[in-house]
């Protein structure tokens, strides 16, 4: 059974962003409104792309802003790593600047993987020696359209595995640390890190350009 640690960097990211994604949603309600289901996905999934991104810069790898594009194509791509030389305020950036590209996930909807690979495949006919990486924060390992790296045939790495589904829960720290130290009957973790947030940034350490 993995080790519980409240202090993985893994487990810190979903607490960010939760406190995000409340944090905006009790603002609407005292405007007399709450979050509609596409503007909190839209406000998670933003939130995971940013929480990520700090994260990954507190330990000095050089990245773009997120939500930025690769010349000439004209698609949205979560976030870059990139090469030394390359300046980080840019919004679109040229093949040969790029070390990786990212698409980020808080979690997977609908038919995700083939929507990636299909943009990933695009990408790599014009960035031919980039690394992808499709980072999702945390996913219910039941999920029917969980993204696998034999499904999408690029890198996955899914941080947190659960066995609950998303839901308001996961907008409250207690509420999510109480899942993370839960048992389940059959004496398994409710929810745990992978280790895949490791593997990451030993494969971004391994092509930093």
């Amino acid at each position: 059974m993995p080790k519980l640690n409240e202090e993985s960097e893994e487990l810190q990211m979903l607490l960010e962003v939760a406190e995000i994604v409340a944090n905006a949603r009790m603002s609407s309600r005292q405007r007399g409104g709450d979050l509609s289901p596409s503007d909190k996905g839209n406000l998670s999934g933003r939130a995971t792309e940013n929480v990520i991104r700090d994260h990954l810069l507190r330990k000095c790898f050089k990245l773009s802003k997120t939500r930025v594009q690769i010349s000439p194509l004209s698609m949205e791509i979560d976030l870059l790593q990139l090469k030394l030389g390359a300046d980080p305020m840019k919004m679109t950036y040229l093949p040969e600047e790029v070390v990786t590209v990212f698409e980020i996930k808080n979690n997977a909807v609908t038919d995700q993987a083939t929507k990636t690979k299909t943009n990933f495949d695009r990408l790599k006919s014009i960035v031919r020696n980039a690394r992808f990486a499709f980072v999702v924060l945390s996913e219910r390992i039941s999920y029917s359209y969980r993204v696998t790296p034999k499904e999408l045939q690029y890198p996955v790495y899914e941080l947190i595995s659960r066995r609950r589904s998303a839901g308001h829960w996961m907008e409250s720290r207690s509420e999510i640390i109480a899942e993370y130290r839960r048992i389940t009957s059959t004496g398994e973790r409710a929810m745990w890190e992978t280790g895949e947030w490791n593997k990451l940034i030993n494969d971004l350490s391994s092509k930093s350009g």
